[in-house]
C-alpha cells in the first residue's frame, strides 16, 4: 500500500478506501483485498488526467475563438456602402455617439480584450503562458470584453454579453477552477 493516505468507511468499518481502491481488510493479517487493483487504478487515475486535459483544451479554444470575434467585428467592413467602410457595422455607441475617437476606442477594446481572452485561452491549456495565470487573464478579458459590448452595443452582441458574464460569474462567484479537476 506504500505511501497511500487509507481511511476508514464510517459506514462499514471493516472497509478501508485507498483512493479508488475499496477493498476490506482481513482482521488476521491486517492485508486489504478485493477492490482496483493498483495496474487498474493508475490507468484509471491517467484517463482522468487525459479527460482533464482535453477539457481544459475545449475550455481555452472556445475562450480563443470569443476572444478573436471582437476584432473582427470591430474591423470587418460593410458590404453595402460603396466603397466597403472598415468597421462598419460596430461603428458608433449609444453612449459616447459617432465619429472617429468612437471608432478608435472600439478598435483598441476590441483588440485588448481579445489579447486577454487569447492569452487566458493559452494559459489554461498551458501554451506560452503559465497556467496559474489562466483565471486572472480571463476576468480581465471578460470584464473589458462586456465594458466594450455594452459600451458599443449592438444588437447581434447579445451571444457575447452573455459568454462574458457566465465566464465573470464562474470565475468569481462560483469559484470555478477547471484547471484545480486537471
Amino acid at each position: 500500500m506504500g505511501g497511500a493516505v487509507k481511511f476508514r468507511s464510517f459506514a462499514a468499518p471493516d472497509v478501508i478506501v485507498v483512493g479508488l481502491n475499496h477493498g476490506t481488510k482481513d482482521a488476521a493479517s491486517g492485508q486489504v483485498t478485493g477492490g482496483i487493483d493498483r495496474q487498474y487504478y493508475s490507468l484509471i487515475s491517467r484517463q482522468f488526467g487525459r479527460i482533464a486535459q482535453m477539457s481544459n483544451a475545449l475550455i481555452g479554444l472556445f475562450i480563443i475563438a470569443h476572444g478573436l470575434v471582437h476584432p473582427i467585428l470591430a474591423f470587418s467592413p460593410t458590404p453595402d456602402s460603396d466603397p466597403p467602410e472598415v468597421g462598419g457595422y460596430w461603428a458608433k455607441s449609444w453612449l459616447l455617439g459617432d465619429g472617429s475617437s468612437t471608432k478608435t476606442m472600439i478598435y483598441i477594446g476590441s483588440t485588448i480584450a481579445c489579447v486577454l481572452l487569447v492569452l487566458a485561452g493559452l494559459s489554461l491549456m498551458d501554451w506560452i503562458i503559465p497556467q496559474a495565470w489562466w483565471d486572472t487573464l480571463c476576468v480581465m478579458g471578460a470584464a473589458l470584453s462586456l465594458l466594450v459590448l455594452v459600451v458599443f452595443w449592438h444588437n447581434w452582441l447579445v451571444v457575447g454579453v452573455v459568454i462574458d458574464i457566465a465566464l465573470l460569474i464562474l470565475l468569481l462567484f462560483a469559484n470555478w477552477n477547471p484547471v484545480a479537476t486537471g
